[in-house]
């Protein structure tokens, strides 16, 4: 059995021995070389470093041929574009650890991953998400990762994935209403039923969704 490791901690590291210690074929993922470069050493087994956001990476390494896959990021942007890829891919077995409970409900909700384990996370706000009817999750400082349904949304039907561009937001991936997994290109125009994530900030938010 083959297992990719995306995203490395020292809580994983008795987890990865004993992985190895049964025999199993690890590889782990970071974007830092210093977290993976003592446990290579330690272990003996294959470390990748790169651009986590880059989906060549994950070919390169080996990602169509792994029979499971484990989400482990502490940036949960990066854990939801693992598991979306990895299902395009065809991976056998999806783990997710995340660290939101709304990162996990999309999850789960849109068949991204088999399993998923959530951290203990505090409560993030609803109202905003009530008040757009869309779901929300902070990246990083003023960096949100907005969930969106044109089914909802109907005036992001038939826009085009450079006019959202133009309106401050970046669309990471499409799930369609056959719950298939889509990386646009900017000609791609929103199809009804959609369900959108876009790497934005709060200030463009409702440029983007047409309030």
């Amino acid at each position: 059995m083959r297992v990719l490791l995306i995203g490395f901690s020292k809580e994983l590291t008795q987890f990865i021995v004993e992985l190895v210690r049964a025999g199993t074929d690890v590889a782990v993922v970071d974007s830092d070389s210093n977290r993976v470069e003592g446990l290579r050493r330690e272990l003996d087994i294959a470390t990748f470093v790169g651009d986590l956001l880059d989906l060549d990476l994950y070919k390169e390494i080996g990602m169509p041929r792994t029979d499971v896959v484990i989400a482990a990021h502490t940036n949960d942007l990066i854990n939801i574009v693992v598991c979306s890829y990895a299902k395009y891919l065809g991976v056998p077995r999806i783990i997710a650890v995340v660290n939101d409970n709304k990162v996990a409900s999309i999850l789960r909700e849109l068949g991204l991953a088999n399993e998923i384990i959530v951290k203990p996370s505090e409560l993030s706000t609803i109202l905003k998400e009530r008040l757009y009817n869309m779901k929300e999750m902070e990246i990083a400082q003023n960096q949100l990762l907005i969930l969106l349904d044109s089914s909802i949304h109907t005036k992001l039907v038939d826009k085009s994935i450079e006019e959202l561009t133009e309106m401050g937001g970046q669309v990471i991936f499409i799930i369609d209403k056959e719950n298939n997994v889509i990386y646009p290109n900017k000609e791609y125009k929103i199809q009804r039923a959609d369900k959108i994530f876009i790497l934005t900030s709060s200030q463009n938010i409702q440029r983007i969704i047409g309030l």
